[in-house]
């Protein structure tokens, strides 16, 4: 996809900074489909002033793009709403940041990354907690105080007002009361981030917290920014509700090597192995469903000893940007496991 910025700046260096900007409102279209954006890049950069004979040109190489394989479509009325309530909203900065964060973990959703996912979630909870409790204030109109005791605050030793709102506003306010996930999500990333324990042991919290983390940052995004009802129910609609990545396919050959002597390469390659190429000769979108339809073209070489062949063989294709984890206890139900 081709993105044009028309920029006033001094040098060309300055102008290529604005890709930032572009950034920041990619993050917001990201959200708002609930699918990843690969990040932009500066590819072309050049001067545009009129009557000037000669002009700073820019060009950085990169790889070729690639096919999509997405089946998400951007809700336009909705997203644009969303996009100009963000503008002027006085949570602005905290909106933007927790953004920034939710799409950081969309860009990493694919099995292996879910530690890196629920800590960017993480961040971008703490982002927004502060907000979250501002408007809970402003709507209820009772002092700090005054909360605290509605929310059950009991004095303790090292255990403040200040302390147990930031809490109970993560838990209450963003995740929507569901304490299980809460704890979870707390507990990967700050034994991630700060060392206190080895990330293999942290996969499987990380794995179960990971979907439902998504889903209450989210919605608390989305509530917080005070889009109409109309639009905040197209957004969190079924058609939009589980996250997608950035979608490459991930394909798999099953077969059988069946011969006898040393398990070799062939012809100059050091293991037994297939030299496989493979295009995309035509992509169709079925306009209903959103579903995307592939023709391939594959060509695949056996690289083997010529006493061996390979028998059999089926292809596997996976999308890999439908990584859906099983999530500890169920959204819609009471979390009985506690702070």
């Amino acid at each position: 996809m081709e993105t044009v910025i028309d920029v006033e700046s001094e040098n060309i260096e300055d102008a290529v900074t604005w890709v930032t900007a572009g950034y920041e409102l990619a993050s917001i279209v990201s959200l708002a489909a609930n699918a990843a954006l690969s990040p932009l890049e500066i590819e072309l950069a050049y001067e545009t002033t009129p009557g000037k004979t000669e002009r700073e040109h820019f060009q950085r190489f990169v790889a070729t793009d690639k096919g999509t394989h997405s089946s998400r479509r951007v809700p336009m009325d909705a997203t644009v709403a969303f996009m100009s309530a963000i503008a002027v909203h006085p949570e602005r900065n905290r909106l933007v940041r927790a953004i920034t964060q939710y799409n950081q973990a969309l860009i990493r959703w694919s099995m292996g990354n879910e530690l890196l996912c629920v800590a960017h979630l993480f961040m971008g909870v703490e982002a927004l907690k502060i907000a979250c409790l501002r408007k809970q204030l402003d709507e209820t109109g009772v002092s700090r105080e005054e909360l605290a005791n509605e929310w059950g605050f009991v004095p303790a030793p090292n255990w403040t007002v200040d302390r147990f709102l930031d809490q109970e506003s993560r838990t209450r306010l963003v995740f929507h009361g569901d304490a299980l996930h809460h704890k979870l999500a707390k507990e990967v990333s700050d034994k991630f981030e700060h060392g206190l324990a080895n990330g293999g042991d942290l996969f499987k919290d990380a794995r179960e917290t990971l979907v439902p983390s998504a889903e209450h940052l989210r919605r608390a995004i989305i509530e917080l920014s005070g889009i109409a009802e109309c639009h905040a129910s197209v957004l969190l609609s079924e058609k939009f509700k589980w996250p997608r990545g950035l979608g490459e396919l991930e394909q798999y050959f099953r077969s059988t090597l069946v011969g006898e002597g040393e398990i070799s390469g062939g012809a100059g390659w050091p293991h037994p192995c297939w030299e496989w190429r493979h295009t995309i000769k035509s992509v169709t979108l079925d306009e209903e469903s959103w579903i995307f339809s592939y023709t391939p073209e594959t060509n695949m070489t056996a690289r083997i000893p010529a006493e061996f062949v390979f028998q059999g063989g089926k292809l596997e294709v996976w999308d890999n940007g439908r990584f859906l984890p099983k999530s500890a206890g169920d959204l819609a139900s009471e979390n009985t496991r506690g702070e």
